[in-house]
């Protein structure tokens, strides 16, 4: 009897295990469109496949694991499509491994593009680990490569991972590497992709981005690589808009482009932290042109950058590592902190042009590369820099600074050099009306960041 119970305990574990391994069995795709549907389920992708038009897999379950097994789709060869779809509400998805072609459909007015697309309020997704490559878009106005596109439809979309991927970019304008839309809410991260802009501008159909926010998040994008070729133009590394309370840390932007961005932050953008951020500026601008490390304009208010290194020695013509200015019917941008930064470049290292209040910069190490101003200002009746103050800045170089503006125009007031370097032969007043002082001290400084860790800046949750 005993026997017989040990063979059965035997038979009955044998079963058991068998039942683990069928349940743990993966679906493969031999042919697309494929709709991966089933919950919990793992799907691999077989070989390497290819889809005229249409939606190649759409994820239409929760907890789905899609697995690209180093295989590659090829989509959107003859007409629109997208390579990976996430339906609206879907949660716990995992994209992983995906070599994704875009084909030889250049998209239609109105038409997008995206080698995946998380639709709605999809949340808790990872994509990760996958080779994407847009070669098409822009060619017509209101046309759209995308990389990765999360489209909130007004909904809200939360905890989502994008991470090790790797994206290229081309086409003719318009084109993202990763895209929020301006509909949703979004929470989550984008950390250590590496996205490549080659060839594009702006023209017809709106400025190029590496990775752009123009929603509510907040989001933390760190450690990231971006990399903006020498025949791109008009392009932006890191695109902010409308976009509050966000963390942009720790990415390392190369900037060859003419005309272009690294980080911008825009459109009433506010509380966002930007620091520790490397940005290597080689533009090789023409007349009329200018690039800039880190743009802050249009009511953006109220953020706080710091720790960052920006680099344009080797650039030629008009790059400014830091650049603050302009309304253009978004209000003024007010309340913003520069300090602890190390800047270098041949032409201006610092511009305030166009409408800016309570702008506060400090301990900045600023390198400004052969003669001319190291600061500049320019400001109109319409447009007034407005109570800048710049405390205990470190110069290498020249300390020169230029006031200008419009003859017998108020063009900037409230300008404070405290405990500074500069000194009241380094200041060029030309033309407007202009009010600065010197100032031996007490200064003031707008608001610090209390001491964070790197690892978690802000408290955001990134696990």
């Amino acid at each position: 009897m005993k026997t017989k119970i040990i063979i059965f305990s035997a038979i009955l574990l044998m079963s058991l295990f068998c039942l683990a391994e069928i349940s743990k069995a993966e679906t493969h795709i031999y042919s697309l469109p494929f709709d991966a549907n089933v919950a919990g389920e793992t799907y691999v992708l077989d070989s390497d496949l290819i889809l005229d038009t249409g939606v190649a897999i759409t994820v239409s379950a929760d907890g789905i694991v899609l697995d690209g097994n180093g295989k590659s789709i090829t989509f959107a060869v003859s007409g629109q499509g997208h390579g990976i779809a996430i339906s609206s509400g879907v949660t716990g998805a995992e994209i992983l491994n995906f070599t994704l072609n875009h084909g030889n459909y250049d998209p239609r007015a109105g038409e997008i593009i995206a080698a995946i697309r998380l639709n709605g309020s999809a949340s808790n997704i990872k994509i990760h680990d996958n080779n994407i490559n847009i070669v098409h878009g822009g060619s017509i106005e209101n046309s759209f490569g995308h990389g990765v596109q999360l489209s909130g439809g007004f909904g809200t979309s939360e905890g989502n991972e994008i991470y090790s991927n790797e994206i290229n970019i081309a086409g003719t304008s318009g084109g993202r590497g990763i895209s929020l839309d301006t509909s949703g809410t979004f929470t989550g991260t984008i950390r250590d992709n590496e996205i490549t802009l080659t060839g594009i501008t702006s023209v017809p159909a709106g400025y190029p981005r590496a990775i752009s926010l123009p929603s509510r998040g907040p989001i933390e994008v760190y450690g990231n690589t971006v990399n903006i070729d020498s025949n791109s133009s008009f392009s932006q590394g890191i695109s902010l808009w409308s976009s509050d309370g966000n963390v942009i840390r720790d990415n390392t932007i190369n900037l060859a482009g003419r005309n272009s961005r690294a980080i911008l932050v825009d459109g009433g953008s506010d509380n966002n932290k930007i620091y520790s951020n490397v940005i290597n500026i080689t533009s090789q601008n023409q007349a009329g042109e200018n690039s800039a490390g880190i743009r802050l304009r249009y009511g953006s208010s109220n953020n706080e950058i710091y720790g960052n290194t920006v680099d344009a020695a080797n650039s030629s013509g008009i790059c400014m590592p830091i650049r603050v200015g302009g309304n253009e019917g978004n209000g003024i941008p007010l309340n913003n902190i520069f300090h602890n930064n190390t800047l270098s470049s041949q032409s201006y290292v610092i511009s305030l042009e166009g409408a800016s209040q309570n702008t506060d910069f400090y301990s900045d190490i600023i390198n400004k590369i052969g003669e001319g101003y190291a600061i500049n200002f320019y400001g109109t009746a319409s447009e007034l820099v407005l109570d800048t103050t710049f405390s205990h800045e470190v110069f290498s170089g020249s300390k020169l600074v230029r006031l200008s503006g419009i003859q017998g125009e108020l063009s900037t007031s409230g300008i404070i050099f405290c405990q500074s370097m500069i000194e009241s032969p380094d200041v060029f007043v030309g033309a407007g009306i202009h009010d600065w002082s010197i100032s031996d001290g007490p200064c003031s400084y707008g608001e610090q960041s209390d001491t964070v860790s790197p690892s978690n800046p802000s408290g955001l949750n990134v696990t």
